[in-house]
């Protein structure tokens, strides 16, 4: 919250700054929305070397180039080239350099799901209290069925995800769904009674919710954290 607060503090600080520089013809040539557009994606930059995540970095570069194209003297590459070269450089840096992501050391003893590259979706069960899944370029459905579910770790590129829930047992009172996506839609299934909290860090999308949540027996909550880069995160109550 306090990172939060500071963001948007500076935001409407420099903006207020430029509101005045462009009063007095300081940004002669250079359009004002454009730099207030500009100071918002900054920050989704930075977020995304943090994560080191090609497609966060390159395509708000993109929108920056497309924006300045003509003091740049790059009008011949935007819009639709340079939207073009950051994605297929997003796909082939995110092939080249993979992540390896901290949850495959942490978790040793966990179920781990293969991954899914370049080939049609599918469907499987999994059960065991911690579970990792992978899926790149190709859609994936996992049915989760542990009767001890403590964590679900996500990592998607380029490739929707559908997690149910539904025959799922939490162990405890809580369990945590970990995503970390770019470029993939991630719709989950869980039973009405549960409670979801949405810690997620969202980079162009956001979270939907469908269905009624009703009041159940024992409380069970699913806390889905982590991070989503040009994709969404639909909870369907069931």
């Amino acid at each position: 919250m306090k990172n939060r607060s500071f963001f948007w503090g500076t935001f409407f600080i420099l903006a207020a700054a430029l509101i005045i520089l462009n009063a007095l013809d300081l940004l002669i040539g250079v359009s004002l929305v454009s730099l207030i557009i500009t100071l918002l994606l900054i920050p989704l930059i930075v977020k995304s070397v943090r994560y080191a995540s090609f497609s966060g970095i390159l395509f708000p570069l993109a929108v920056i180039a497309i924006l300045f194209s003509e003091q740049l003297g790059i009008e011949k590459l935007t819009p639709w080239p340079v939207l073009g070269i950051a994605l297929f450089l997003s796909i082939g840096l995110s092939l080249l350099f993979p992540k390896k992501y901290k949850w495959y050391k942490k978790y040793n003893d966990a179920h781990v799901i293969p991954a899914n590259e370049f080939g049609s979706g599918n469907s499987e069960v999994s059960d065991g209290s911690e579970i990792n899944i992978e899926a790149k370029f190709s859609g994936c459905i996992r049915y989760i069925n542990s009767d001890c579910l403590k964590k679900v770790n996500v990592n998607s590129r380029f490739a929707g995800v559908k997690l149910y829930f539904d025959n799922a047992v939490i162990d405890g009172s809580s369990a945590e769904l970990d995503l970390n996506t770019d470029f993939a839609g991630v719709v989950i299934y869980v039973p009405k009674t549960w409670t979801v909290i949405n810690k997620v860090d969202f980079s162009m999308g956001g979270m939907e919710e469908k269905g009624v949540r009703i009041q159940g027996g024992e409380e069970k909550t699913l806390i889905v954290k982590g991070r989503i880069s040009f994709g969404g995160l639909t909870v369907h109550y069931i």
